[in-house]
């Protein structure tokens, strides 16, 4: 089973915030998705290195992410919420959103 994180609870609240804005081929890089997710840079840079964030993609010396990967993997993560927790609701409350 996947190591549970605290955005889990909130992962299928985001699905519908990715799903509405752009298209599927945008790339956020990593400060902009941060932001986007409501989770720090580090965090991401570490769950990029150890496994547990978002598929990235190289675009020159930076790291990006593709909004359809993103949501894939928000999916996964929401997931891993409801195995580890059956019959608890999401936190939709806890979601944040920023808009750029």
């Amino acid at each position: 089973m996947s190591t549970f994180h605290l955005i889990d609870l909130r992962a299928s609240s985001l699905v519908p915030v990715f799903e509405s804005e752009g298209k599927p081929s945008d790339v956020f890089l990593t400060p902009a998705l941060a932001a986007r997710l409501g989770v720090s840079r580090q965090w991401l840079e570490m769950g990029r290195c150890k496994g547990y964030g978002p598929p990235s993609i190289k675009i020159g010396s930076c790291k990006g992410y593709r909004r359809d990967a993103v949501i894939a993997w928000l999916r996964e993560r929401a997931s891993v919420w409801a195995v580890s927790h059956p019959g608890e609701p999401s936190r939709p409350e806890c979601v944040t959103v920023i808009r750029a």
